[in-house]
């Protein structure tokens, strides 16, 4: 992660104070993301981070090799935005990562099927 925002700085041609200004944290700080030194991120730096580089936080983080939007429809985007930052939807996510295959399976039924019935209904 470090390397990446060090690298996506400099792409943007952002001086280690300027980034550190519109992050709201000291010149200092952020040369410590830059050289390891701070490896757990904060939920809003990470978010922060990605709106002002314009990229994903999976990007920064390493996890995604391409810096391309994941969706391509725009309005997908915002909803799937919306989701992420929605703190009880956010929670349900995080959750879910832990969770056994055959549980996610069930809550993906479950919720199929509450959706039916709205349609339905």
């Amino acid at each position: 992660m470090s390397n990446r925002i060090k690298e996506i700085r400099k792409n943007r041609e952002l001086t280690l104070l300027q980034l550190a200004e519109m992050l709201g944290v000291s010149e200092s700080t952020v040369q410590r993301y830059e050289s390891g030194n701070i490896k757990n991120l904060k939920y809003e730096t990470m978010i922060n981070l990605a709106e002002i580089f314009d990229c994903t936080p999976a990007y920064l983080m390493g996890w995604d090799e391409y810096d391309e939007p994941y969706y391509e429809n725009e309005e997908t985007a915002r909803l799937a935005q919306e989701m992420f930052d929605d703190p009880d939807i956010h929670a349900l996510l995080d959750a879910a990562k832990d969770c056994k295959p055959e549980h996610i399976r069930s809550v993906t039924q479950l919720l199929k099927s509450l959706k039916e019935t709205n349609i339905d209904g």
